[in-house]
């Protein structure tokens, strides 16, 4: 889909760069698409990483959604896969978007006001991420998100759909399809083998630094200094 919606223009820049950093699989695949003839290199996304505060009560089990309120970002899946569960919970959806009325009225039709809250923008996420037993990005068009990096840093666990190179970070245990159904009975699961699977997610999060801003930037100034390496060569022989 972000191939098919690429346009021509970004394509022809592409094209004439020496040097094109995708930041996903994708966006890679794109790269090598527009620039045949160039450098492609993947590059990750890189967050400041904070020191996060507790805010949500810890005797709730909290969930979590970060994103633009839009149709793509498929916050409807997770209103309506946790009005099948078998627990009790409570969800905060952090963002705005014009997608906002269509989600107020989907959680008022579920009887949900009680349990989902539509937070708003926030500029401290990775406190509710923190505080979180799980967080959930379910966007059926997404890059490598921040968002990701916040929960894989931050959070317990991360469950999402099969996006961009979500099932590659996550492994097949965290993700999930796009049917209602199915997610409900895997949060059954989830809540019922809670320590199992916050367990198998550690593993996950030992690779998280690789994350941080300071790294990217190191790969970002490594591959400069490369690009302008093999362009001194290239002049000095002409």
């Amino acid at each position: 889909m972000f191939l098919q919606n690429t346009t021509g223009f970004l394509r022809k820049k592409m094209k004439l760069a020496d040097l094109c950093v995708g930041i996903s699989p994708e966006t890679l695949l794109l790269c090598k698409q527009a620039n045949g003839g160039g450098r492609n290199i993947l590059i990750p996304n890189g967050i400041c990483f904070k020191t996060p505060n507790k805010i949500l009560n810890e005797s709730d089990f909290n969930i979590v959604g970060v994103g633009r309120l839009e149709e793509h970002k498929n916050f409807q899946l997770a209103i309506r896969a946790l009005s099948k569960v078998r627990f009790d919970f409570k969800l905060y959806i952090l963002g705005q978007g014009v997608y906002e009325n269509e989600l107020k009225n989907l959680i008022k039709s579920l009887n949900l006001e009680n349990k989902i809250k539509l937070v708003g923008y926030v500029d401290n996420p990775w406190d509710y991420i923190n505080s979180s037993n799980l967080q959930v990005l379910f966007s059926r068009l997404e890059d490598f998100s921040l968002a990701l990096i916040e929960g894989i840093y931050y959070g317990k666990m991360v469950f999402a759909l099969d996006t961009a190179n979500h099932k590659e970070v996550l492994g097949d245990d965290f993700i999930v399809q796009n049917d209602d159904e199915i997610v409900a009975r895997k949060l059954d699961e989830v809540y019922e083998n809670y320590d199992f699977y916050k367990t198998k997610f550690e593993k996950i999060k030992e690779n998280s630094q690789k994350y941080s801003i300071e790294n990217v930037a190191n790969k970002y100034i490594k591959a400069y200094e490369s690009l302008i390496k093999v362009n001194y060569l290239y002049f000095r022989k002409c």
